[in-house]
């Protein structure tokens, strides 16, 4: 700061506004000062500025000035005892509730909007932004669920075979236990039992069939093996007979019991 005049001593009056030599002597920044106040005698030592600017220490006598720069950018402490600088990165300027930040471009944080619920957040790839979405059990899952938290414990499943329980291990399957959408297969003595919209359900087997593992009593109302009935004499020829069977039926109306053997014979029940 040069060019100040100096100003005499002046006489401290009860009401020194009044008195005209002290009015004459008022300092006047804008005629009698020439310059830039510097720090050191409480200025700034700049005289100009651009929208925006902001003022810092970048020494320890020395104020200077931090050029504004794009929207979004935020002020960032540089450390101890070094200038602030504006961030690289740049924020949304708002948000909603449920927003999540994410990087929508180098430096570059964008909000990606909440959805409804039972959404969850699925990464887009590599490079790639986020998003909301449903998992798919096809492209989201790997593993495999095991038995104890619902699941069978098996990723894959052999032709025909028919998968059953273990326990609390993963399921199994056997050759003894197969159907092939036709004919159900159960033990290795080849118990089948097939059903077509012709014949109706069909079993073959080298096997007894029992109600229990006792005789039934002279009262019991259940249990009983039962045979398909005709009312009067069976006159059809049965098809798709199985070798070694033969068909049989009970005629209700003449109370006689029907094989047939090349022809339908017959005996009477009394």
């Amino acid at each position: 700061m040069s060019n100040i005049q100096s100003v005499p001593a002046i006489p401290i009056r009860d009401d020194p506004l009044q008195n005209a030599q002290w009015k004459n002597w008022f300092l006047q920044l804008t005629r009698n000062v020439n310059g830039t106040w510097g720090v050191s005698n409480g200025g700034t030592g700049i005289n100009t500025y651009t929208i925006g600017d902001l003022l810092y220490a970048s020494a320890a006598t020395t104020l200077s000035k931090l050029a504004d720069v794009a929207a979004g950018s935020y002020l960032r402490s540089g450390g101890v005892a070094t200038a602030p600088v504006w961030s690289t990165t740049t924020l949304p300027n708002s948000a909603t509730i449920g927003d999540l930040l994410y990087s929508s471009a180098a430096n570059v944080y964008s909000n990606l909007a909440d959805v409804a619920t039972g959404n969850a957040l699925i990464s887009g790839g590599v490079a790639t932004a986020p998003s909301w979405g449903k998992i798919g059990l096809t492209t989201h899952i790997s593993g495999t669920l095991a038995v104890g938290n619902g699941g069978t414990g098996i990723v894959s499943l052999t032709v025909n075979r028919i998968p059953y329980g273990n326990d609390t291990s993963a399921f199994q399957s056997s050759a003894d236990l197969t159907f092939n959408g036709t004919n159900l297969v159960v033990g290795s003595a080849g118990w089948t039992a097939s059903k077509t919209a012709a014949t109706g359900l069909t079993a073959q087997a080298n096997a007894r069939f029992a109600h229990g593992t006792s005789a039934l009593a002279t009262t019991a109302t259940e249990g009983f093996m039962h045979v398909q009935s005709c009312a009067g004499t069976p006159t059809g020829v049965p098809a798709s007979i199985p070798t070694g069977q033969i068909p049989m039926v009970y005629d209700s109306t003449n109370h006689r019991i029907y094989a047939y053997s090349g022809a339908w014979r017959s005996v009477a029940v009394a």
